[in-house]
């Protein structure tokens, strides 16, 4: 009965022994089986993210060709605008030329149908700038201004030499005709050319009047003498109006 009961439990014992075997094997085809589909839904996963990306890349890369293209167009489009544009500029330029040789030439035949030539012209630009300057000369001669004559010819009546002498202009009795009374005696001298005359420009601190340069606006204002560069000619005057420092010549 011994010898039973242990042939019995030894056949049990192999029994469980060979079910827990194939239960340790199902399970390890269970694990094995579900790795499996875990790498396969990865795989596929991850060739389904590929493809979508080679996707994406394709659609980017026809994006950016489209992109290409229509700027293309558009700097082709620019281009054919801007030599459209320099086209319309040089006739118009064309234009402005033919023009204005057409007006130069009929400037041209209209002083030869009149008979005045360039250089008559110039010859009597330069004869009126002469005669300009020569006014401006005579007309600096004004009372009250010291002046020293220098000149050696006979003026005066009784005639006789007065270079180098000076003396206050006391009337103006015409343009560029100065009388004078001199500083040696005075004597009074009249019909003195503004040629035979040149003003006496004091010493610094002096007052002056300005008769001649400084511009137009300052001809005729007095002001204060300030200083004097014999090599330049030129003196520093200060107005008395404004106190506005200006630059005029000794002449």
């Amino acid at each position: 009965a011994l010898k039973e009961a242990e042939e019995i439990l030894a056949g049990e014992k192999k029994v469980g022994m060979k079910e827990r075997d194939n239960d340790g094997r199902k399970r390890r085809e269970k694990e094995n089986s579900a790795s499996r589909e875990k790498d396969l839904e990865r795989n596929v996963r991850s060739r389904n993210r590929d493809q979508n990306g080679r996707e994406r890349r394709r659609n980017e890369e026809r994006e950016k060709y489209r992109g290409k293209e229509k700027y293309q167009e558009k700097d082709k489009y620019r281009h054919q605008k801007g030599d459209r544009e320099k086209a319309k500029d040089g006739d118009r330029e064309r234009d402005k030329d033919s023009t204005r040789d057409r007006d130069r030439d009929r400037d041209r035949s209209r002083r030869n149908e009149r008979g005045i030539d360039m250089d008559d012209q110039r010859k009597r630009h330069k004869g009126g700038r002469r005669r300009e300057e020569d006014r401006r000369r005579r007309d600096w001669l004004v009372p009250n201004i010291r002046v020293r004559i220098v000149t050696s010819r006979t003026i005066g009546r009784p005639g006789r030499s007065h270079r180098g002498r000076t003396g206050v202009v006391i009337d103006v009795p015409s343009r560029g005709i100065a009388t004078i009374r001199m500083d040696d005696g005075g004597r009074v001298v009249e019909n003195v050319p503004a040629e035979y005359l040149e003003s006496v420009v004091p010493g610094n601190g002096v007052a002056v009047m300005i008769l001649l340069g400084g511009g137009s606006a300052v001809v005729g204002k007095v002001g204060r003498l300030m200083e004097r560069d014999a090599e330049r000619g030129t003196t520093v005057i200060q107005l008395v109006e404004d106190g506005d420092v200006v630059t005029c010549d000794h002449e």
